[in-house]
């Protein structure tokens, strides 16, 4: 499923509440809703199968960066991590 314009959160600017939030309300609803495993890594780093192949065969429940406008700024480490 592709996702539309403005049909999907921006999780880049979730705190960690909303993401732990979306991780609760996304189970047991079916295959539609990614589950977030770790909210403080959710999206954090781009995904390398993405990046190498152009797909992912998770798509949209996949836990990596499909591109740079999905990267979010790790939010419980220091910034001179890395």
């Amino acid at each position: 499923k592709a996702w539309g314009r403005g049909c999907r959160p921006d999780v880049g600017k979730l705190g960690s509440t909303e993401l732990r939030a979306m991780t609760r309300s996304s189970r047991g609803r079916g295959a539609s809703s990614p589950v977030i495993k770790d909210p403080a890594r959710y999206k954090t780093e781009l995904c390398s199968t993405f990046q190498g192949a152009g797909s992912c065969p998770y798509g949209h429940k996949c836990q990596f960066a499909h591109g740079y406008d999905e990267l979010r700024k790790r939010q419980d480490q220091p910034s001179s991590y890395k």
